[in-house]
């Protein structure tokens, strides 16, 4: 490769908590995260020192209360991420192991469950309708049905106010029509309440739409499943990148190659030396070279040892 570039996007994240998907008992993964963040992390000790234990404790009663009221890891993660953020907001990420345990299916406990908000506010619209609505759009803005795990949601202007309710619901304590969440703006502010789990109102005064076809609201992230819009190439790439789970190579331009690598655990790196091998011819003529490891999960120093590259000693040396 002439004039190799090579960009390192982020750095290797040196902790991965695991925390379940879907139903999440938060409280219970605060008091695992805390008590292994506590025993093994080397920076603690010197976070708590500069800190002081008085302004730690003030913290854990506040991600304390926060956790009982989360109970999906969409709602979940954003806590447990706030409380390691007392010590660093670099290099520590949460991640879900995802189970394969479907929602409860004991009648009673999921009659008892619908029965707890039975009187919760409902916006009536049919799925079919709904889609029909939104065909006729002209303009893509916040209206559509947005995907945020595990809830399908379609959001609706009325009047000065966007409403978003439930066209699919993974959790026991939402059914179909109740409002999930609530946004308008005024003045240039946005003022926004999403309902968690349990129905308790997180308030935001953060609503942006990323792209086309991906909103956030707050700490909660949302993509369009509905209408199906073409985004700016820079969207599109940004959210293959983010979410992808195998690494893979890209080219942007004549002079730029992309190559993206979400992990270095031992077990990808196969993937990591099959993609190196198949476009190594790629990446030798190519003058630039990003590699981008954000959000990654650390792992082995064996997953990168095919990155490095090659050392020539010169006649010089012995």
């Amino acid at each position: 490769m002439k004039n190799l570039k090579a960009v390192l996007i982020s750095s290797l994240l040196t902790l991965t908590t695991t925390v379940y998907a879907q139903n999440c008992n938060c409280n219970q993964n605060f008091e695992w995260i805390k008590k292994t963040f506590e025993e093994n992390d080397a920076g603690f000790a010197s976070a708590l020192k500069q800190k002081g234990s008085q302004a730690y404790e003030a913290q854990n009663k506040t991600i304390s209360e926060k956790t009982k009221l989360a109970k999906t890891f969409n709602e979940c993660g954003p806590v447990l991420y706030e409380w390691l953020s007392f010590f660093r907001s670099g290099h520590i990420a949460i991640r879900p192991i995802k189970k394969n345990q479907p929602p409860s299916t004991n009648p009673a406990a999921v009659a008892a469950s619908e029965n707890r908000f039975s009187n919760w506010e409902t916006l009536s619209i049919e799925t079919q309708n709904f889609r029909k609505y939104l065909e006729k759009k002209k303009t893509s803005d916040y209206e559509g049905i947005w995907k945020s795990d595990p809830y399908t949601i379609g959001i609706k202007k009325t009047g000065d106010q966007y409403t978003g309710f439930i066209i699919e619901s993974g959790s026991d304590t939402w059914t179909k029509g109740q409002v999930k969440l609530k946004f308008s703006f005024s003045e240039g502010k946005a003022q926004s309440v999403y309902y968690m789990g349990d129905h308790s109102a997180v308030e935001s005064e953060e609503v942006r739409l990323i792209g086309k076809n991906h909103l956030q609201i707050g700490d909660f992230e949302f993509s369009k499943i509905y209408p199906e819009v073409v985004d700016e190439a820079k969207y599109t790439q940004y959210f293959k990148s983010v979410n992808s789970n195998v690494p893979y190579t890209e080219k942007l331009n004549e002079t730029t190659l992309y190559f993206r690598i979400p992990s270095f655990q031992a077990s990808q790196k196969p993937k990591i030396d099959s993609v190196i091998a198949a476009n190594k011819g790629k990446i030798l003529a190519t003058e630039n070279l990003i590699i981008d490891i954000r959000n990654g999960t650390g792992g082995s120093d064996a997953s990168y040892s095919e990155i490095l590259p090659f050392y020539i000693p010169t006649r010089s040396e012995p």
